[in-house]
């Protein structure tokens, strides 16, 4: 068990750094994307931070690609 507490640690230093470096990004580009669970949200291109839900015109132009 020792190993997963090692694991587990990496993974919150790990998520610590994404999270700062996602709050420090300006979102300047974004696209929108499918999520694992199917939900379609704006992504920002650079840290792949979720920005919320596109709206109706921005979605209507998405399905149509």
């Amino acid at each position: 068990m020792i190993r997963i507490d090692r694991l587990q640690k990496k993974l919150k230093e790990i998520n610590k750094e994404i999270d700062k470096y996602q709050n420090s990004c300006s979102h300047s580009r974004q696209h929108i994307q499918a999520l694992e669970n199917n939900d379609i949200r704006l992504v920002c291109d650079a840290c792949n931070k979720d920005l919320g839900w596109p709206n109706y015109d921005e979605l209507q132009k998405w399905l149509r690609k």
